[in-house]
């Protein structure tokens, strides 16, 4: 007797999701293991890349009054890409973050008024 299983569509989607959600984590895995921790001047304080990344996504955290589980995806996302832009700066600043994604509150604002529409 043959038994044969198939995938419905919304088994396809969570898949799909599931899959999404594994590369997002391995590529964090994999930007955090080749992360240097270069030290940068401000304000004749020295402080790492991750400081200055962390700085910038705890402003973007106290933006949102409640999560979801989109809003975590968002913020996720975001930690990634600013992960990865710092990797690739020979130095950095809070200012150069907010030059290439946005001031903190109108990002979050943008990111509202885009899951609206």
């Amino acid at each position: 007797m043959n038994v044969y299983y198939h995938l419905e569509d919304s088994g396809r989607t969570h898949l799909q999701q599931l899959l999404e959600d594994y590369y997002a984590t391995a590529n964090a895995i994999q930007q955090v293991l080749k992360y240097t921790g270069y030290t940068v001047e401000k304000k004749g304080d020295t402080m790492t890349k991750d400081k200055i990344t962390d700085e910038y996504i705890k402003a973007v955290q106290k933006q949102f009054k409640h999560y979801h589980a989109a809003d975590t995806r968002f913020i996720s996302d975001l930690k990634d890409a600013v992960i990865s832009y710092a990797a690739q700066q020979d130095s950095l600043d809070y200012k150069q973050l907010v030059s290439q994604f946005g001031d903190p509150q109108e990002l979050v604002n943008d990111y509202f008024f885009g899951a609206i529409n």
